[in-house]
């Protein structure tokens, strides 16, 4: 049965529950100050008014103070908040890591340790203990993510980042932010976790040469800037 009310209070939210996208919820507010179809599309909450989905379209209707529908749903468990939410607004993901570290499983934990230890984001952090692309990504939007038994060379690649990436700051003329930026910490933790790179030489040549740092469209451009500068001057080139 579909019910209404306008006291917002009643509903309460779960912690794994995704945070609240202000892009997505602007939207939803428009589509709803154009015309109100929320009676058709009831928000899920379970018997003690955990939202199991919708909360876009809760938080909607609060602020623009009209009527929700909702509709109560027996038998739900945490797992269908990602059933019925990747039918809409994709996952991403930090989505499934708030997911699975507040349903308590302790190879996220693990990995939430490492992060906030490096104070990394989670793609720096799984890219520095090498865990990238696709055939890790499935698993880990699975929930049977396996964080690695030994941390340490990754922590070691992700303080060798560190120290570049301050050093390239101080020597560094022109704007620091491509620094900053996902893409080139991306090509500067791959280049430098090859086997044929000697970091000795790729750090001083990257410092004598860090005018020729500049902003890119793609983390692989970045990685053929970090090519010339280890093979300048050099006979054995990689």
């Amino acid at each position: 049965m579909i019910e209404s009310t306008t006291d917002y209070e009643k509903f309460k939210y779960k912690a794994c529950n995704r945070d609240i996208n202000p892009a997505n919820l602007r939207k939803i507010k428009n589509s709803i100050a154009v015309k109100d179809l929320l009676k058709y599309r009831p928000i899920l909450v379970d018997k003690e008014f955990y939202v199991i989905d919708g909360q876009h379209r809760l938080e909607a209707a609060k602020q623009l103070s009209v009527p929700i529908y909702y509709q109560i749903q027996t038998g739900c468990v945490p797992e269908d908040i990602i059933i019925l939410n990747s039918n809409q607004k994709k996952w991403d993901m930090c989505d499934y890591f708030k997911f699975y570290c507040h349903a308590g499983k302790p190879e996220y934990l693990k990995l939430k340790a490492f992060m906030e230890e490096h104070n990394q984001s989670i793609l720096d952090a799984l890219r520095a203990l090498g865990k990238v692309g696709g055939s890790y990504y499935f698993p880990f939007r699975k929930g049977t993510y396996k964080h690695p038994d030994d941390e340490s060379s990754g922590a070691e690649r992700l303080n060798f980042q560190k120290k570049i990436i301050n050093e390239l700051r101080e020597c560094m003329m022109r704007d620091h932010s491509v620094l900053d930026t996902f893409k080139f910490k991306r090509a500067l933790g791959e280049f430098s976790s090859r086997s044929d790179v000697d970091l000795d030489i790729f750090t001083k040549s990257l410092i004598l040469n860090s005018s020729w740092i500049k902003p890119c469209a793609r983390y692989t451009e970045y990685t053929e800037i970090f090519i010339k500068i280890y093979n300048y001057r050099r006979k054995d080139r990689i």
